[in-house]
């Protein structure tokens, strides 16, 4: 058993450690630019640089609640009407390519301030910590399916272009020689789920999303969207004959999925507490790792180390969200690993993965 002074020694390096420790997680990814925005605007005029910076505010508030609809809510719409107290700050840049809209204003927003306002309004918050979701898209005309992944493709842009509005890391295969080896338009189109999931393996997904639009009848566009999250498997049927509402359509559905499962609406109800052990760790950087992975939690809102030993340590965590959801949030990246029955609501042990 550590005693109180080896463990206050210990508790300091960390602490020197965590102050220029980067990890790198693995899978899912971390959001940079979740409280920033792109806004393109024709000129730097007074008027269009207030509108701008109302939709600045409005679309950090949907990345980060996960609510395409927040701006309906009573709160966020007087907020965005004044959104003056939640800018950091802004820049003018230039564009070449596009003359319409020759300038993005970009925006920097106030975390802490936005996430405020969140509460205030009761609507979640989805951390920057987000699943990434490996898209196999094949389109069907009369020429039969293709696989696409061209960035060019209107379809794909309108696919790249929701995620990014909403905050959904995605990527789409390389569809090389090693994918063509595996997989063939038809097996997507059927689908074989478990081809698929092959195939995937080598991009280390959080989720795979499989879309399928027949495109033969232009004024009829028939489209099935699959979405496998680990043995999980949802489906739905989304048709029309306007493909930018098709794909904003599915693309919301897929972010409302993952809001559910992943974000936290802070309410009166009391914090939960809870102990989580790690084992396997092997240095002081693993305990430093450790402490800086759960402090960035979604949902955790304080980590008290309890026990150190050799090869383990013991932390108090302080939730403002259920026990369930921090175990799918742990789920999204491959540092910890259960090593027991996880229905415990009052402590959970898990083992540090070797990299």
């Amino acid at each position: 058993m550590t005693t109180i002074l080896q463990m206050r020694k210990i508790l300091t390096i960390i602490a020197i450690i965590i102050g220029t420790l980067l990890i790198t997680t693995t899978n899912a990814v971390v959001l940079s630019s979740l409280y920033t925005a792109k806004i393109p605007v024709t000129s730097r005029a007074a008027g269009q640089q207030t509108q701008a910076l109302s939709q600045a505010l409005k679309d950090v508030l949907i990345k980060v609640s996960g609510n395409a609809n927040i701006a309906n809510i009573n709160e966020i719409t007087n907020a965005v009407k004044n959104p003056n107290s939640y800018i950091r700050d802004f820049s003018y840049i230039s564009t070449s390519d596009n003359t319409d809209t020759p300038l993005l204003l970009q925006v920097s927003l106030i975390p802490k301030s936005i996430d405020n306002l969140l509460n205030q309004a009761e609507q979640p918050i989805w951390k920057k910590n987000r699943p990434l979701v490996l898209i196999w898209l094949v389109t069907q005309d009369n020429s039969g399916p293709q696989l696409q992944n061209d960035g060019n493709s209107p379809t794909i842009k309108l696919l790249t272009g929701d995620a990014n509005q909403r905050g959904l890391p995605i990527m789409f295969p390389m569809l090389d020689l090693t994918d063509l080896q595996q997989i063939q338009p038809t097996d997507v189109w059927a689908p074989f789920i478990k081809v698929i999931q092959n195939a995937s393996l080598r991009y280390s997904p959080n989720a795979i999303l499989i879309i399928r639009i027949d495109q033969s009848n232009p004024n009829n566009l028939v489209s099935h969207w699959s979405l496998l999250i680990k043995n999980d498997q949802l489906s739905w049927d989304i048709n029309g004959n306007d493909m930018q509402t098709i794909v904003q359509n599915g693309i919301n559905n897929i972010t409302n999925i993952f809001v559910k499962k992943f974000a936290v609406i802070k309410n009166s109800q009391p914090e939960n507490m809870i102990t989580l052990t790690v084992t396997n760790l092997k240095n002081v950087g693993d305990y430093a790792k450790i402490v800086h992975y759960l402090d960035g939690l979604a949902g955790v809102t304080n980590v008290e180390a309890q026990n150190i030993t050799a090869s383990q340590a013991s932390f108090n965590l302080t939730l403002n969200t259920d026990v369930d959801t921090l175990q799918r949030t742990i789920q999204l990246n491959s540092i910890l690993s259960p090593l027991q029955d996880q229905s415990e609501t009052t402590s959970l042990t898990y083992k540090l993965s070797s990299t």
